[in-house]
This record gives structure tokens, sequence and C-alpha cells, in this order.
């Protein structure tokens, strides 16, 4: 045990360790996400060791720190004339009987706040729920190791998901679904691709390409039914607070 009165070494706490601090991501981290782009490969085969050799950060972590940056942009642009609110209040004037003096913008922005508040979770338990039952990885993998190879193939996609959340802030409402359809497939898209270049240990490129586009098709129909999740979730909570 080491002692109260022990000399701290000041150096060490740097600037890498405020944005450990601070975002839950430090230079490991960043090192991390750019590999995921650049050689997934790499990551991949480091999740097969207890410590990712040292190098890389648990994909868990980095992924959960990305939606938490995402989370932050959705709060930031429900708080602002966005394609989002305006969605969202449409469909609350289309589909919702309101008590008096309460407006469908009062109640699209208590129903963004819930939703986006359900989402990470729902997210989250969804793609556990995937790992542990998606088993088309080419070799046997128990549930720890088929968790981290998951949250690897979507962090691209995560990634992603910031800059189409500020582009959702910025559009006009016109191009909310189009924007919408772009991101998923996007998503889809990198999700496979991630997983084609590294997540399978399979020797033909056949393989390994029916392998990806099977693990795209799953984490596309994960965020969606994860989105539905979180819907329903707001949903409920607003019909308790104004029913």
């Amino acid at each position: 045990m080491k002692k109260e009165t022990e000399t701290p070494d000041l150096s060490s706490v740097n600037y890498d360790a405020l944005l450990n601090d601070v975002l839950g991501l430090n230079l490991m981290g960043l090192k991390s996400l750019w590999i995921a782009f650049k050689n997934p490969k790499r990551y991949f085969h480091a999740s097969s060791f207890l410590d990712w050799q040292n190098t890389f950060t648990p994909a868990f972590r980095l992924w959960f720190t990305l939606v938490a940056v995402t989370f932050f942009f959705q709060f930031f642009w429900a708080g602002t004339s966005s394609s989002t609110l305006q969605m969202a209040i449409s469909q609350i004037e289309a589909n919702s009987t309101l008590p008096k003096g309460v407006s469908a913008e009062t109640a699209a922005r208590e129903f963004l706040k819930w939703s986006f508040g359900f989402l990470p979770l729902s997210l989250a338990s969804c793609l556990f729920l995937l790992a542990a039952i998606y088993p088309f990885w080419g070799e046997k993998l128990n549930f720890a190791v088929r968790q981290r190879r998951l949250f690897i193939a979507v962090i691209p996609g995560t990634f992603l998901a910031i800059f189409s959340t500020v582009a959702l802030g910025t559009a006009p409402l016109k191009f909310f679904l189009p924007l919408i359809i772009l991101t998923y497939g996007l998503s889809f898209i990198l999700d496979a691709l991630t997983a084609y270049r590294g997540a399978f240990e399979v020797d033909s490129k056949a393989g390994r390409l029916g392998r990806a586009v099977g693990l795209g098709v799953a984490t596309f129909l994960t965020s969606l039914s994860a989105g539905i999740l979180a819907n329903i979730g707001a949903m409920a909570a607003i019909a308790f607070k104004y029913g």
C-alpha cells in the first residue's frame, strides 16, 4: 500500500491526463480511433488479449466516449430551431392531443430530452444483446471477445454520428429524412467495411465479405431498434407527464 506521505510526480499529470479526466479519451484513445479507420485489423487482433496489448483503448470505452460527444451535440441542437426539433413538433402536432397551455414545441423539447437520454442506454443494451447472440464470426469466441470486436466494428460509424448530428442541427426540415437515410446508409457501409478489414479469421475474400455484410445488416437493425425503443420510452414519459 502506498503511503499518503509519498511525494507525487506532478510532471506525470499532463495534457494527456487532462483529456482523460475531461473526456475519458487520452492519446491512446485518439490512436485507437485513428487505427479503427486506418488499420482496424490491428485493433481486432488486440481485442483477443486481456490488456489490449497495452496499445489500444478498450472498444466499449471509446465507443461510449463518442456517444457522449454525440449526446452533447444532440442536446445542444435540440435547443435551437433544428430540423430535429421541427420534425418532433410536426409529429406531435399530427399525433398527440396536448393539455391546454402546453405547446407542441414544449412537448417536443420534452420528448427529445427523454429520447436523447434513453438512446445511449438502449443502444448499448441492444449492442450487448447482439454480441451475445450473433454467431457468424468464423471462429468460436466467448462473449467478452465478441462484444469487443462488435464495438470496434461500430466505432467509425459512431464517429460519423457526431457530424450527422451537427448536420441535422443546421439543415432545414426538408433535409431531415434524406440526412437520416444517408447517416444510416453510411453507418452500414462503415460497420461492414471495418468488419471486413479485420474482424474475421477467414481466408477467402468472399467469406469475409459475406460475414461483414451480415454484421453490417445486424448492426443497422440494432441501431434502428435502439432508436425505436428510445422513442417509445420518450413517448411514455411525455404521456405520463401530460396525460
